[in-house]
Formats: structure tokens, sequence, C-alpha cells
């Protein structure tokens, strides 16, 4: 595949969206094609490249909250978009995946959100799926001090080759979950420092989750990550909810 920036589904001002566009850049220029859109509006949800496919996981479906997961085989775009398996227990929403070694999506963190009869959830676990199979299966959380988990959830991550992954900051577990079954009216008044934002740098290599470094930089959700060789960059994000940063950190990376 032609090395390019594919963007599927969101928000805007108004509305859920099922587009789909292709960016690349030719002697300069962005040049912005169509792709099949998906078979649904799409939001919240996770994607990665594995193989020759996209596959998308979880989410907001038409404005409610899913584990289903679509692909697009990229040799064969005529062929739209289809369903595969879905993934087990409950809806994921906001959670984070990579593809691995071109033939294993691996997904881990969201939540489902609150209903007229259920508390909302949070998933800690991650689940796999290996290209062709039928079935899922579990794999770690990361683990913190005191032996915690930590939830992944409003994490940014990137691929470091074909089976490493790098993770910064999310969202606390326990000040997110309170925050999605109760109704706080200063839940937006305070400073940041109450969030407990996730500081850790998290590194899954050889099969689970390792914590190479603790930063307040890295303390934010929702932000993007780009990797340039051994270089990151860490791109906007929230600092505490509803306060978004526009700065641009650089992170070396050292074995």
């Amino acid at each position: 595949m032609e090395k390019s920036i594919i963007c599927i589904g969101g928000n805007n001002a108004s509305e859920a969206l099922n587009a789909v566009v292709q960016i690349k850049i030719r002697k300069g220029k962005a040049v912005v094609t169509r792709l099949p859109s998906l078979t649904c509006a799409l939001d919240n949800m996770t994607g990665s490249v594995v193989g020759n496919c996209i596959y998308v996981a979880g989410g907001n479906r038409n404005g409610v909250a899913v584990n289903t997961v679509l692909c697009l085989n990229l040799e064969d775009i005529a062929g739209g978009w289809h369903e595969v398996v879905a993934f087990p227990e409950t809806a994921r929403v906001q959670p984070v995946s990579g593809g691995f070694k071109k033939s294993v999506f691996k997904m881990w963190g969201g939540f489902a959100p609150r209903t007229a009869n259920k508390a909302a959830t949070l998933s800690m676990n991650g689940v796999a799926l290996a290209v062709g199979k039928a079935l899922w299966y579990d794999l770690p959380a990361p683990v913190g001090m005191n032996n915690e988990e930590i939830f992944l959830g409003g994490v940014a991550s990137v691929m470091l080759s074909d089976d490493r992954m790098l993770a910064i900051g999310g969202v606390n577990r326990l000040v997110f979950l309170r925050a999605l079954n109760e109704q706080q009216s200063d839940y937006l008044r305070h400073n940041a420092e109450w969030y407990k934002f996730n500081p850790h740098i998290l590194l899954y290599e050889d099969e689970k989750w390792h914590i190479i470094g603790t930063n307040n930089i890295t303390a934010r959700a929702g932000s993007s990550l780009v990797r340039m060789r051994d270089t990151i960059y860490i791109i906007g994000g929230e600092l505490m909810p509803g306060v978004r940063t526009p700065t641009v950190y650089r992170m070396k990376l050292r074995r």
C-alpha cells in the first residue's frame, strides 16, 4: 500500500460520519481520494492496518456503543467493508489497537457507557483476533504501581515495529468510571491534577506491557502520536476534560 493517511468515520459539529478518505502527498500537495464508505456512521472506535486489511472495532455505531468489527481489504477496495466476528463481552468506546506481525489485530481498553438498565463499565484487558480466524483470545492489561491494572482508555498509540507498540496518556480508571456513572455538577471545575491522567509511557513487547518511563507531559488524553524512525511526536490532546492543548513534543527512544 502506498504511504498515506486514511481517515475513517468520526464526527463533525453536527453528526457522526460514515465517510472514508485517503490522503496522499504527491509533489508536495495533498491528494484526497474517497474510499468505500462504512456500512454505518461510526465514531470513537479504533482502527489498525493488519497485513493488507484495515480493521475498525468498537465505538458508537449510529449512536449506539457496539462490539462489532469491520474490515476493508486494501487489495480489493471495490469489495467494500464487511463485518468479521465481533469481539467478546461488552462494547468498547475509545479503545486502542495495533496490527501485529501482519496477521493479528490486538485491542485494549475502552468503555461501555451507562444505559437505563446497566452501569457503565471499563474494559481493562485486551483481546486479539488472528486474520482469517473466528475466535478472539484474551490479552493482559498493563500493570502499574502496587500491581494495579492501568486502563487504556483515551490513550494514544503508535506501532514501533510489526510486534512492538507504544502507548501514552489516557484517563484514570477510578475518576473516569465514577464520572460515567454519577452526575457530578462540579466535574469540570477541578484542576488538572485532580483527574489523574496517566503519566506512564508504555511499551507492548514480547506479548506483555512494560512501563518504560513516566512524565507529566504524556499525561494527556486523546492526543496523536507520529513516529519518524526513533523519534515520536506527541501532538495535542486534553490536559483535563474540556481543556485541549496545541503543544507538540518530541520524544526520543533509546534501547
